[in-house]
């Protein structure tokens, strides 16, 4: 593989920067943690999940493969595998696999897997779901991806065929897994700085209605270690069985939506946490029906957990779960965007975020304080188009681009320097910061699609 960096001397990165620099240039500063693993084009499509995780000198991996060698290969026959890499005495990575469901469904943007460790170490992954009931399940011991514990709700080949080949959700019932909710889609895990783990989702809160009344709403849920239970982080949604079938006897059910409107749908909650365990969350809303194209890029702040969640004044309390009207609109455009965004976030006052627009360049914005009592203000275009962003434990800034590229810059007035480029095809960059390494690990595709590997970028 070759790689090209961008060479500039201390001197001239400290003008740019104005800030201790650490030299980026040099062979060592990229390593190759995982070798291309083969995966499906058109089934492992990761933008709106959490592929990978780090934790203690492992990763935790999740793909969805191809059928094993000799197999045709069919909508409903691709793997989802597990893997585990490990530092060794040398100085290697080591690799195991496990194929956790042998009857993954061909469905980009849908049926990939998500992936994170508990603050024990149970590795948990999601997978296999477009308007489904959850495939959920739990390792058996922690950092160990030999047996899992499925907590789902269990699918049949015939129902997974139905919802493939006939493109139907027949999925009535309010849900009877570990997580709540039922026909859900784009599910991803967020891991705060004190090790406690989160979902994000899009479920149906009326899944017995005909499809335009389903009313799908985000859900966001926080996971209690001790009880091994999930609990959701809304409000109270009161659903009769006409809406849904409930269990036994009962005439009314209620869900409890982070964000909620009769007239749209919310898609892609994303979040981020600061220096102070505050939680930040973005996301954005379509007005009806499937596509990726949505409206109102919106905030909420949450300083404790998710016991409370605030506007970006950080002061007026929302009333969950937040609806349209509500919801406290990131930028004065309205739209159209896509779906995918990404945050981060250091300073409580200051997160940083990526906004897609339909037919424009992929935008930045910041929090900051408003002159006009507007809170967020354009940090101009997205180098290079790049979709993910990290802020590292010196509150330095990171892009990350299709190429790769890496960009960075210390506050947002100044320019953003390149410290890579490798000037290959690699796609779909998801990355970890991990600070105790001081180091960038990144996820990425390559151009065909076909392969996935992990890189680890050395801030030092």
């Amino acid at each position: 593989m070759q790689t090209k960096y961008v060479h500039f001397t201390v001197g001239m990165l400290c003008v740019m920067l104005a800030f201790p620099v650490r030299a980026f240039v040099g062979e060592d500063a990229l390593e190759t943690v995982m070798p291309p693993v083969a995966v499906d084009p058109d089934g492992d499509v990761n933008v709106f999940s959490s592929p990978f995780y780090y934790r203690n000198g492992m990763i935790f991996v999740v793909h969805v493969e191809p059928p094993p060698a000799g197999m045709a290969e069919t909508p409903l026959n691709l793997r989802t595998v597990v893997r585990k890499g490990v530092l060794d005495a040398d100085g290697r990575w080591q690799w195991q696999a496990t194929t956790l469901e042998p009857r993954t469904l061909k469905d980009g943007y849908h049926t990939q897997g998500s992936i994170a460790l508990d603050r024990k170490g149970y590795v948990h992954v999601v997978y296999n779901m477009h308007d489904m009931p959850w495939q959920y399940s739990v390792s058996r011991l922690p950092y160990d991806i030999r047996r899992f514990e499925f907590r789902g709700q269990s699918l049949s080949q015939e129902m997974l065929a139905i919802v493939k080949l006939e493109n139907r959700s027949p999925f009535p019932d309010v849900g009877s897994a570990a997580i709540p909710g039922n026909q859900i889609t784009y599910p991803r895990f967020f891991v705060d700085r004190k090790g406690e783990l989160y979902i994000t989702y899009r479920y149906s809160l009326r899944p017995a209605r005909h499809w335009g009344e389903r009313a799908f709403g985000g859900g966001l849920a926080r996971y209690d270690t001790a009880t091994r239970r999930w609990k959701s982080l809304g409000g109270a949604l009161t659903i009769s069985k006409e809406d849904a079938q409930l269990p036994g006897d009962v005439t009314q059910y209620t869900q409890h939506p982070f964000a909620f409107d009769e007239h749209y749908i919310v898609l892609y909650i994303e979040l981020a946490f600061d220096k102070n365990n505050g939680m930040h969350a973005i996301w954005t809303w379509r007005y009806s029906g499937p596509g990726g194209d949505t409206v109102k890029p919106s905030y909420a702040y949450s300083p404790d957990g998710g016991a409370h969640f605030y506007r970006a004044d950080h002061k007026t309390l929302y009333t969950l779960p937040i609806n349209y009207a509500d919801a406290d609109e990131i930028t004065d455009v309205p739209g159209p965007y896509w779906a995918e965004k990404a945050i981060a976030a250091f300073d409580p006052e200051k997160p940083e975020l990526i906004l897609f627009p339909i037919g424009g360049p992929r935008r930045l914005f910041s929090r900051v304080q408003p002159s006009d009592g507007h809170y967020w203000q354009s940090d101009g275009d997205s180098p290079w188009g790049a979709t993910d962003l990290v802020i590292d434990k010196e509150g330095v800034q990171w892009l990350i681009a299709s190429g790769l590229k890496i960009f960075t810059r210390k506050y947002m007035w100044q320019p953003w320097v390149m410290v890579l480029d490798m000037q290959q095809q690699y796609r779909q960059p998801r990355v970890e910061y991990v600070s105790e390494e001081n180091a960038l690990y990144i996820h990425a595709k390559s151009g065909d699609y076909k392969s996935a590997v992990i890189f680890k970028f050395n801030l030092k």
